[in-house]
């Protein structure tokens, strides 16, 4: 007896030494925060610029009231226009990206800052040969004999270049039901009946914000084959009735890379709280 409550208030020390921290911070300096792409895909292009926050402060703080200049290496220029809250767009009939050409901005700000970018290339894109998926187990804490969904895969085509550097932006589309049908309503102090039920059946479109950067560097032949993207796993609804992934493949320069890797990478990491930022 005298074993099992040893071994029982030892369990109930470890469960209870976990507590929540937050560090005091006292000098905290706001830095700007610029969110944007330019490719050669049909504009418009979209730059949002805001502030960073302080720890434990997860609202974004829109950066209004900026002077944000797009310019090509050919001579041509184009000023934003701010269609939001620190959200600024070219025209739908400016600036056109083009592979081969290369593009930086400067930003002003209000307080009399100004910032700029490097000139960046548009690379020759890399196709996509094929997207997949393949029904898979992955262990996760609450489910340690595997979550059973669909493992989405993507291959592709021969790059251009031995060192190509790519990035991935997912977005998904599954159709769902609601839990019940609706066959009747409360309305005018009476029951009514509720036929068709147009709320039974709905479709839901969203981004998928996991960080999906790779390279070619290295490979004997510069394709990658069966590089993962996300896990649909069969905790939710998404896979009930119908889902569709949506692939997009951008060839970026080895800074970018470098960057988004970095980011991937410190999210892997077990000890997040201590890692360094990029």
């Amino acid at each position: 007896m005298k074993i099992k409550y040893f071994l029982i208030l030892s369990l109930l020390l470890i469960a209870g030494c976990r507590q929540p921290f937050m560090p005091t911070i006292e000098d905290y300096e706001s830095s700007l925060v610029v969110d944007g792409m330019i490719s050669n895909e049909p504009g418009p292009y979209t730059i949002r610029l805001s502030k960073s926050r302080p720890l434990g402060e997860d609202s974004i703080q829109p950066y209004t009231g900026c002077n944000v200049t797009l310019y090509e290496n050919t001579g041509n220029s184009e000023t934003l226009t701010e269609t939001d809250e620190g959200v600024y767009q070219t025209a739908a009939d400016g600036i056109q990206g083009k592979v081969g050409n290369a593009y930086r901005i400067t930003i002003e700000t209000p307080d009399g800052e100004t910032y700029t970018s490097d000139f960046n290339q548009i690379r020759r894109p890399t196709g996509i040969d094929t997207v997949y998926g393949e029904i898979e187990k992955h262990k996760l804490n609450t489910w340690p004999e595997g979550l059973p969904g669909v493992q989405f895969y993507i291959d592709t085509k021969t790059a251009p270049h031995d060192s190509t550097y790519l990035l991935w932006k997912l977005s998904e589309t599954y159709e769902y039901t609601a839990d019940f049908m609706i066959s009747a309503v409360y309305q005018d102090y009476e029951i009514q009946p509720f036929k068709p039920d147009s709320l039974y059946r709905c479709w839901h479109t969203q981004p998928i914000k996991d960080i999906q950067v790779s390279q070619t560097t290295g490979l004997t032949h510069p394709r990658l084959k069966r590089y993962p993207l996300n896990f649909v796993g069969t905790n939710n609804k998404k896979l009930t009735n119908r889902y569709s992934l949506l692939v997009k493949q951008y060839s970026i320069n080895r800074e970018a890379y470098e960057f988004w890797n970095s980011i991937q990478e410190q999210i892997a990491e077990e000890s997040f709280f201590f890692s360094r930022q990029p």
